[in-house]
């Protein structure tokens, strides 16, 4: 895809004032929250299900990064729900980066 000058003029300038989350806030957005701990609880599922199909001092690596990949598959899908405004763009992007 080839980008014309103000959309690259636009690419280059974006994040220059703009924040999703401001770096001073002490609190952290609800979602984030929750995205951060539904990721810490799906990591730690995954990793307990490839550990339990294990022959004793083998491990499986083709099958931990499929269960991780799916985690980050299904919190990537919880981020898009966040975002009604973005979820075209967000859909967009995990169309072509998430599909394996």
């Amino acid at each position: 895809m080839v980008l014309n000058g103000s959309a690259c003029m636009l690419a280059t300038n974006i994040g220059i004032g703009t924040q999703v989350y401001p770096k001073n806030n002490i609190r952290r957005p609800k979602l984030l929250e929750h995205l951060q701990d539904m990721l810490a609880h799906k990591m730690c599922a995954a990793e307990m299900m490839v550990d339990a199909n294990l022959v004793p001092g083998q491990r499986n690596p083709d099958a931990a990064v499929c269960l991780k990949l799916d985690v980050y598959r299904e919190i990537f899908e919880a981020f898009i729900d966040g975002f009604a405004a973005y979820r075209p763009l967000l859909t967009q992007v995990k169309v072509n980066t998430l599909t394996v």
